[in-house]
């Protein structure tokens, strides 16, 4: 891990500013909008957040400074993964039309700020085993910052919903990606799980489990069953789980009243007095955005129009949907075709760590964004979405140096 960090920071221009990025994404759901106490911050402060928009230019400005060998493999990206380049063309003409430019035109530098990134990931890597360390390394780094402010709640978690310095539990997707990310890192670097390393990974399944967030503990386990499925995990950890599993079955009754997420699993279906309406509220908001795409299914009605049209300025909580809406149908497309793509490459590979990496990598992509919207750069999930569908398109080993 050491020599991937030291590879990372050795090219920051490329790297930093979408890691500083992504510590304001997530201090936008945590300490740049709310206090310690959860209570609001002052404007000046959660104004911050606005810095992520001009953070993109850094590394395109860098390329244009650099060897005009980079900015041709950049250019030759481009036009192989013709997929992505027909999304930035779509996102693109919106700037013309959209009432709100700001968002398109972030939409765009942020793609490419991600294509450069990993273009000098490839370039300086000797192999694609090197270069998916890289990867997994950035990865995990981008979601390490949300540690501080999980453990920090963790006290408060356990007598009251609230959590300190927010109202919600948005750290908990970042325990999602850090499990996520410290299993690849044990496939790619050929470390054997040991009890040590699962009770890292039972930690951060705990602090899912109080936070009350049912889609990341749900994914939290099928990635982790994924994992075991294809690793022996060493008969001390298999007992350990097998430990826990029956003590966890056995003592139900007292996980659901403990355990906010297991507490809102049982309710989603039950109506009236156990009404769940985080759920409910998705389905019928679902209803709502699709009737009110009508009449413009083909081309979207663009950045910055949902809330016109929405005056409770609800998110329609599943980014396909959300890509539907604002770029249309062949925007929706072109989404998909990223996704296949991307699939597909890593399919090439045969190898089987790297498709069994990309099967616990892109098992979140269709869980976490089935129920919430990650398709513009400011939101939660939006760079580890870009990071597992752009990455795939530099395992082969024609971008090497």
């Amino acid at each position: 891990m050491t020599k991937a960090l030291k590879i990372i920071y050795s090219n920051s221009w490329f790297v930093l500013p979408v890691l500083l990025f992504s510590i304001l994404n997530f201090g936008n759901y945590s300490f740049l909008r709310y206090n310690i106490d959860g209570s609001l911050t002052p404007s000046l402060v959660n104004n911050i957040k606005y810095l992520r928009i001009v953070l993109p230019l850094i590394p395109l400005l860098f390329l244009f400074g650099s060897s005009i060998n980079l900015l041709k493999l950049v250019f030759i990206s481009l036009v192989k993964n013709f997929d992505i380049s027909i999304l930035l063309l779509i996102v693109g003409i919106r700037v013309f039309f959209d009432n709100d430019k700001i968002y398109p035109l972030w939409y765009i530098l942020s793609i490419l700020a991600f294509v450069i990134m990993f273009t000098v990931f490839r370039v300086l890597s000797k192999n694609t085993i090197e270069y998916l360390k890289k990867v997994i390394i950035f990865i995990f780094v981008c979601a390490s910052i949300a540690i501080p402010f999980t453990f920090f709640s963790i006290p408060k978690l356990f007598s009251t919903n609230d959590i300190l310095f927010s109202s919600k539990s948005a750290f908990a997707y970042f325990n999602l990606i850090i499990i996520v990310s410290s299993l690849c890192y044990y496939i790619v670097f050929n470390v054997k799980m040991r009890p040590k390393h699962l009770l890292f990974i039972a930690l951060n399944v705990l602090i899912i489990l109080l936070s009350g967030r049912r889609t990341p503990f749900i994914t939290a386990l099928l990635v982790l069953g994924i994992y075991i499925f294809f690793y022996s995990a060493g008969v001390k950890t298999l007992i350990a789980i097998a430990g826990f599993v029956l003590i966890s079955l056995t003592n139900l009754d007292y996980f659901s009243k403990h355990f906010l997420s297991i507490e809102r699993l049982q309710k989603i279906d039950l109506e009236e007095e156990g009404y769940d309406s985080s759920y409910r509220a998705r389905l019928e908001l679902r209803t709502f955005y699709l009737n009110m795409i009508e009449g413009s299914d083909f081309l979207g009605v663009g950045f910055g129009n949902l809330e016109i049209k929405n005056s409770d300025k609800l998110s329609t909580h599943n980014t396909f949907l959300t890509v539907y809406l604002i770029i249309g149908f062949f925007g929706l497309m072109a989404y998909l075709l990223i996704f296949l793509r991307s699939i597909f490459m890593v399919l090439m590979t045969l190898k089987k760590n790297i498709i069994v990496i990309y099967i616990i990598l892109f098992l979140p992509l269709f869980t976490i964004n089935w129920v919430e919207t990650n398709f513009l750069p400011g939101q939660i999930f939006f760079i580890y979405t870009m990071s597992v569908l752009i990455s795939p398109r530099y395992l082969n080993n024609n971008y090497a140096k």
